[in-house]
């Protein structure tokens, strides 16, 4: 059919649009009530069965231009969850790091001071060894002590990694845990919601929300405003357990990988703590054995002169150790604020692409409104049912006669009028994505007189030649009653099924 799966927001659900949901205005089953003209979806609930969701199948197969929306919405839509989360986490992280989003940090200065530190830190180094080399005694121990100082350098490049992944880990599982424990508050008002409504019955429809005493079944048929309700105009808004122990499922769910997700995290963190500890004790064995090795061989002089550069040195690798730490943070945070920017853009060029494609698309669907009504009434008038006035509401939905239905063969006759319009219009506008298929399941079960059933279906093939004006391609597969059909269409039966002559539609194979 050449249609992509798109997706539609219903309030905090999301629902994917796809064959099984386009399939109902080409199936006319015997199951759905006639009233409902679109065939019940194969798990019907309040989402699946919404206005939201005909509305779209409608759009979708007769619509012009409804793909091309459908598209930009489903771009919109993802663009602006992809700002959203971003914008989230860079708040998250300037909040875990203490960083202010106004704050302007230069990251070229900063890496010309972290260039500087380290220059300073080899010369210092250089003159520590000048120093350590200044009598003679030090020379015998001169090989010993190079790989004690290479030692010492790898060690303390070593230990600032591990240093670093430590505050790392500790901001990831600090998001983690935030993650959590709003995760466990909206679990907690679920199972209050689903304790209260078993023992309660609060959101019962038989139960007075004001008193709770049991509403009698004739009362039960009226409105609170006292009305008689009309169930085509009704959204229901009261859900069974089963719904919210569906809902509290799937959020345990998602708590177990999170904590799963902690787990793994705090393994890390304390793996990366066992490691700083070892290469931390690594480097005091290494210190020691330097000093020993120094105290034997210089004189007190150069001790004190090492000593000084020592304490340099160290002042120095912890002002680079903060000085890295700052630049990575801020260099993560422009990362996030650039790419923020850039989905801010990409959010505000699709929706300036979905305002354009719908006032596109609202002007198409007036016509295509205009016109399908137009058939539908040209059928309804030729068919058998006897009516005055003909319209359809926002929904789509045909109103015969104000929408009241005055015998139950009357809502077959429209549910059939319908599904003809459905394939007539299709026809006559080639462009659009219905496929020229259409099935009706024994439409006389739902309940119409024969005279009646057989003049609808007769009007099918008059229509559909006063509409096929380019010669295309259709297909329709009727199943009806033996003599419930046309004469004219004797030569379009492919099949039968007698059950008290044997003869089945299911036959065995020789």
């Amino acid at each position: 059919m050449g249609i992509e799966v798109f997706d539609l927001t219903l309030g905090r659900h999301n629902w994917l649009i796809g064959f099984k949901d386009l399939y109902r205005l080409m199936y006319y089953d015997q199951e759905t009530s006639p009233i409902k003209v679109f065939k019940a979806p194969d798990a019907d609930n309040f989402i699946s069965d919404s206005d939201v969701i005909r509305k779209a199948i409608f759009e979708t197969l007769l619509g012009k231009t409804s793909e091309k929306y459908n598209q930009s919405y489903s771009a919109y839509r993802k663009a602006k969850l992809e700002y959203e989360q971003l914008n989230t986490e860079l708040s998250e992280f300037c909040k875990l790091n203490n960083v202010s989003p106004d704050f302007e940090y230069d990251l070229e200065e900063a890496n010309k001071e972290i260039e500087e530190l380290i220059f300073t830190i080899e010369n210092i180094e250089n003159e520590r060894e000048l120093a350590a080399c200044s009598k003679t005694e030090f020379g015998n121990n001169l090989e010993i002590i190079d790989n004690l100082k290479e030692r010492y350098f790898q060690k303390s490049i070593e230990l600032n990694e591990y240093k670093i992944d430590k505050d790392r880990l500790v901001v990831e599982i600090s998001r983690i845990n935030n993650f959590k424990e709003d995760l466990e508050c909206e679990i907690k008002q679920i199972n209050k919601i689903i304790f209260t409504h078993d023992k309660l019955s609060i959101f019962s429809t038989t139960t007075c929300p004001f008193c709770s005493k049991e509403i009698d079944e004739e009362r039960q048929k009226l409105c609170l405003c006292g009305h008689e309700k009309d169930e085509e105009n009704t959204t229901k808004f009261v859900y069974s357990s089963s719904d919210y122990l569906h809902i509290y499922d799937q959020k345990n769910k998602k708590l177990a990988t999170i904590e799963d997700a902690i787990i793994a995290v705090s393994k890390d963190v304390h793996e990366n703590t066992m490691n700083i500890n070892q290469v931390s004790s690594e480097i005091e064995t290494i210190e020691t054995k330097l000093s020993r090795l120094v105290c034997i061989s210089t004189h007190e002089g150069n001790l004190v002169s090492l000593t000084e550069l020592n304490l340099r040195l160290n002042q120095l690798n912890d002002d680079l150790y903060l000085k890295q730490r700052e630049y990575l943070t801020y260099k993560e945070f422009e990362k996030l604020d650039t790419d923020k920017e850039l989905k801010k853009e990409a959010r505000d060029e699709a929706n300036k692409e979905l305002n354009h494609q719908e006032y596109i698309f609202n002007t198409a669907n007036k016509a295509t409104i205009k016109e399908f009504g137009t058939i539908l009434k040209s059928l309804v008038d030729e068919s058998s049912l006897s009516c005055e006035t003909m319209s359809m509401d926002s929904d789509y939905m045909p109103l015969v006669d104000g929408g009241i239905y005055r015998e139950k063969s009357s809502a077959v006759t429209i549910r059939m009028m319908y599904y003809f319009t459905m394939l007539s219009y299709s026809l006559a506008n080639t462009s659009i994505k219905y496929p020229r298929f259409l099935i009706m399941d024994t439409p006389e079960d739902s309940g119409i007189d024969k005279e009646k059933l057989i003049k609808n279906i007769e009007l099918l093939e008059e229509k559909l030649k006063e509409y096929n004006k380019l010669d295309v391609d259709y297909q329709v597969i009727l199943t009806t009653g033996n003599d419930r059909y046309p004469l004219s269409y004797q030569g379009y039966v492919k099949d039968t099924f007698e059950e008290e002559k044997d003869n089945f539609i299911l036959k065995p194979r020789n």
